[in-house]
């Protein structure tokens, strides 16, 4: 007898009454729209599914309101008996809305399916804008959800339901193109002073040249360099604060190190010295 603790393991097909590989189920597939009265329906039926995560539900249902969810293969998965195996937080953003919506439904799947639904890797924003060959994703992602939390008035995390989703993310860039920008000279401050996170240069580029382009160009070029300032000007200020905190291990976020760089800021604008 073969031991799967020192032995290859292989999982094989599962065998009939009869020892034969077992006949494949009818399993029937098309599109359809989903009415909000439709979906309370099949979600009485919701009985073997994981807990449901509202935060997500928000944001999908958000997304239907706003007309920009869209119809692009991810199916509502329905197991033989009427069971809910996939699709779960669609079907209540869809009655949270109180909007249809358009999709592939996929009935007669056995209940053992949900075993191998969803164990994939979830797309992040990220990997969206590197598909559409935006340069330096990561840190343009993590500038867009920054700046749509700042527009919000969502300050450090207000919890996923009010999270960015993709789709209002990519409308934000789309609004403000100055994000690219805004990305493209947060890669040139973070190699010039790493102590600084991308997203927290980036954001401060937003905010400050929104306000006085010139004098943010001026100050922030003074802050990344360091050159021809003395010890009690703001960006010196700032850049002392952030080279203590990482000598001694100090992790500040990014709207710990956004708050530090607005005060030093102000003090610019206002001509005041600023010893720490």
């Amino acid at each position: 007898m073969t031991s799967i603790l020192t032995e290859p393991f292989t999982p094989s097909q599962t065998a009939g009454p009869n020892g034969r590989t077992a006949p494949p189920p009818e399993i029937r597939a098309e599109v359809i729209t989903v009415t909000p009265e439709l979906a309370r329906e099949w979600t009485a039926l919701n009985t073997r599914n994981r807990n449901v995560r509202y935060g997500k539900v928000a944001q999908q249902a958000r997304d239907m309101k706003a007309g920009t969810w869209a119809l692009n293969g991810e199916s509502v998965k329905i197991a033989v008996d009427g069971t809910i195996l996939d699709g779960q937080h669609r079907l209540y953003a869809c009655i949270q809305a109180e909007v249809p919506f358009t999709t592939f439904v996929v009935r007669g799947l056995p209940l053992e399916a949900q075993d191998t639904i969803d164990t994939g890797t979830a797309r992040r924003m990220a990997d969206q804008l590197a598909i559409r060959d935006e340069p330096n994703a990561n840190i343009m992602a993590a500038i867009a959800r920054q700046a749509y939390r700042w527009i919000h008035g969502i300050r450090m995390t207000g919890g996923t339901d009010k999270e960015a989703t993709h789709s209002e993310l990519l409308a934000l860039m789309e609004a403000e193109p100055r994000i690219r920008e805004a990305t493209t000279w947060a890669v040139r401050a973070r190699n010039a002073f790493r102590p600084v996170n991308a997203s927290t240069w980036g954001m401060a580029w937003l905010l400050f040249h929104g306000t006085d382009y010139l004098t943010a160009e001026v100050f922030l070029e003074k802050v990344i360099t360091g050159a021809d300032i003395g010890l009690t000007h703001p960006a010196m200020a700032f850049r002392n604060r952030m080279t203590k905190a990482r000598d001694n291990g100090e992790r500040l976020n990014q709207y710990e190190q956004l708050g530090y760089l607005i005060m030093a800021w102000n003090a610019f604008k206002e001509g005041r010295t600023l010893g720490k």
